[in-house]
């Protein structure tokens, strides 16, 4: 909780993600926390899966507004989704300037 994720200024599309050492898990939803205004550099970020670690598959794309204005904030799959990995992209810059990061990322699988 006390470090964070920043991409640089300079960085036109940051990304970060979280790959499974081996193996898949049942994904079913991720949780952003003290990304309170950090993520005004991009209007929208887009949510990725893969089963093994190189093909990304996109599982939809999310406005940064809420992200920006909440202090902690739940991201729910319809369905649980098999997977070795998830990417969370920023897209579409909003042409304020700033930063991009999240503050804390927990990803939950039932398996």
């Amino acid at each position: 909780p006390s470090d964070g994720w920043y991409a640089s200024t300079s960085d036109s599309a940051p990304w970060v993600t979280g790959i499974l050492a081996s193996g898949t898990k049942k994904f079913n939803y991720i949780h952003f926390k003290g990304t309170d205004d950090s993520m005004k550099t991009f209007s929208e970020v887009e949510i990725f899966t893969t089963q093994d670690g190189t093909t990304w598959t996109s599982q939809g794309v999310l406005p940064t507004s809420y992200f920006n204005k909440e202090g902690s904030v739940v991201v729910r799959f319809l369905s649980p989704i098999e997977a070795k990995g998830i990417k969370i992209a920023a897209v579409t810059p909003s042409g304020i300037s700033g930063y991009f990061g999240i503050g804390e990322l927990t990803f939950y699988a039932e398996n």
